[in-house]
């Protein structure tokens, strides 16, 4: 289709009439990249959330309750943060020691 065919005005007209509709029902476009095994995982979460109902609510619950309320600012929230994620379970074991926080010793400058 070349610039200014019919057809394709046609088409630009649909393709901008479906994200009107789209933008008043509350979607959104969203466009990412992921491993290549994850796509139907993401595929079918989109696909869930966008129909609504308990099913929907219980997964957005689910998915907030595994993800960090923000940002980790120091080492220390990062580390409570792998402590208590069930993601990886069998590799809870790597976290569980804590560096020692001693202040250093002391120096006689004289």
């Amino acid at each position: 289709m070349k610039k200014g065919d019919k057809s394709a005005d046609s088409v630009n007209e649909r393709v901008a009439d479906y994200r009107t509709r789209s933008q008043r029902g509350g979607l959104k476009r969203v466009e990412t990249t992921v491993a290549a095994e994850d796509v139907n995982l993401i595929k079918d979460v989109a696909k869930v959330l966008r129909a609504g109902g308990p099913l929907a609510g219980e997964l957005r619950e689910g998915i907030r309750a595994l993800l960090p309320d923000e940002p980790a600012q120091t080492a220390e929230q990062l580390l409570d943060f792998f402590q208590t994620s069930p993601l990886r379970e069998e590799d809870r074991h790597i976290f569980e020691g804590l560096r020692e926080r001693s202040t250093g010793r002391s120096i006689d400058f004289e």
